[in-house]
C-alpha cells in the first residue's frame, strides 16, 4: 500500500451549538507510492483536509472528512488524489 507521513497544523472549531464541529488541516509530509500507479509527482506531497462532524454526549466525536494530496505543482507532473473518511474521535 502506499505511505504518507508528515506533520502541520490543525485546528477544530465548535459549531453553533448541539455538538457539532468543523476542523480543517494542512501538513508536508513525504508520501511513497506503493504501486507504480499512485505516484504523485514526487515524494514531498502537502495534505490538506476539512471535516465536518458531531461531538457525542460521552465527549467522543465522529466527522465526515475530505482529504487532498498535491505536490502544489512543485513536480513535473501534480495528478493530486483525494479521499473521502469517516473518523471516529476518542479523546485520551
Amino acid at each position: 500500500g502506499d505511505g504518507w507521513a508528515g506533520m502541520g497544523l490543525a485546528a477544530r472549531w465548535p459549531g453553533g451549538g448541539g455538538g457539532w464541529l468543523v476542523d480543517a488541516g494542512v501538513a508536508p509530509g513525504v508520501y511513497n507510492a506503493g504501486k507504480s500507479g499512485n505516484f504523485l509527482g514526487r515524494d514531498l506531497e502537502f495534505r490538506s483536509h476539512l471535516g465536518v462532524g458531531r461531538k457525542m454526549a460521552n465527549g467522543h466525536a465522529w466527522s465526515l472528512a475530505v482529504l487532498h494530496k498535491s505536490n502544489a505543482d512543485t513536480g513535473k507532473i501534480n495528478p493530486g488524489m483525494n479521499t473521502a473518511l469517516l473518523r471516529w474521535h476518542r479523546g485520551f
